[in-house]
């Protein structure tokens, strides 16, 4: 029976870690937070690696890492002897595994909980149908499975001096952003939405031959949003055979009165394009939006 109370009794080593998210879309930027409670105090010069974080888009090997503690500089203690005084701590970050050094003159004091964050890009997706044809190895709607590495400095030499294969989020009772609805997970790390359009129906006001004005309309429906400045996401509509348009740039109409009245200004026939508009090519047969 555990008694630690009980003279010399020396609990095990415990770290306890855990990671969220702050957007589980695809192509779109997002901070992944990471909190460390170990039990034992993590000496100066420690070196913590976190592993699993793939499939994400970052510049250069080092990540700029920011506070996460509600204004407790938690960041300034992994400041590493590279950064530049006048800016502010980072991370390495090399083959998938993010890499934080404990600054020198500082510890993780154990029982104490701390907390960084750092800004990623989630990977970009592209849907043809029912098929993904852009990162298709990506696990959707999972989360990653991280681990944390530690390894103490030389200086320390008794105990346990490392520890090994640490599992980030134990206890998942909690992760969801309470986004779409949809699911419980989403905010663990590199949980990744699959792109689904939930509504897609496209009716015609006029099934004569030799119409001389045909409406196509169109109704949709994503479960994640849909961003220009950051993806330049497009909608490609297919199989418009028999339809007889100019190439190019075609007006797009509006439709009713009510709150989708201005819908068809969200469209344009090129990136930063005039709004109201779709491009079409006859070759193809195809609405680009």
């Amino acid at each position: 029976m555990f008694q630690p109370s009980a003279p010399l009794m020396v609990a095990d080593k415990t770290l306890i870690v855990t990671a969220h998210q702050s957007s589980p879309f695809p192509c779109s930027s997002n901070t992944l937070t990471l909190r460390f409670t170990p039990n034992f105090h993590v000496r100066s010069q420690s070196v913590i690696s976190v592993s699993g974080l793939s499939d994400i888009t970052t510049t250069g090997s080092t990540i700029d890492l920011a506070d996460a503690s509600g204004g407790y500089d938690h960041s300034e203690l992994f400041r590493r002897p590279a950064d530049n005084s006048e800016s502010g701590a980072t991370a390495v970050w090399i083959n998938n595994i993010l890499t934080l050094t404990v600054a020198a003159g500082h510890n993780l004091v154990a029982g104490q909980r701390y907390a960084v964050s750092f800004e990623v890009e989630n990977p970009t997706v592209t849907r043809s149908g029912s098929a993904i044809v852009s990162n298709p190895a990506i696990s959707y709607e999972q989360g990653a499975d991280l681990t944390v590495n530690v390894v103490q400095p030389a200086s320390v030499t008794w105990g346990q001096t490392t520890m090994s294969n640490v599992q980030v989020n134990a206890d998942t009772s909690d992760m969801s952003l309470g986004l779409c609805g949809l699911s419980g997970s989403d905010a663990l790390p590199l949980f990744i939405y699959k792109p689904t359009l939930n509504v897609h129906k496209i009716g015609q006001s006029s099934a004569y031959p030799c119409e001389e004005a045909n409406v196509i309309s169109v109704t949709l429906k994503s479960n994640m949003p849909l961003c220009a400045d950051s993806c330049n996401a497009r909608l490609t509509i297919s199989n418009l055979k028999g339809a007889v348009l100019p190439d190019g740039p075609v007006q797009l109409m509006p439709i009713g009165t009510g709150s989708h009245a201005l819908d068809h200004e969200t469209f344009a026939a090129a990136d930063k394009g005039e709004k109201g508009y779709a491009l079409w090519s006859s070759s193809t047969e195809t609405l680009t939006l």
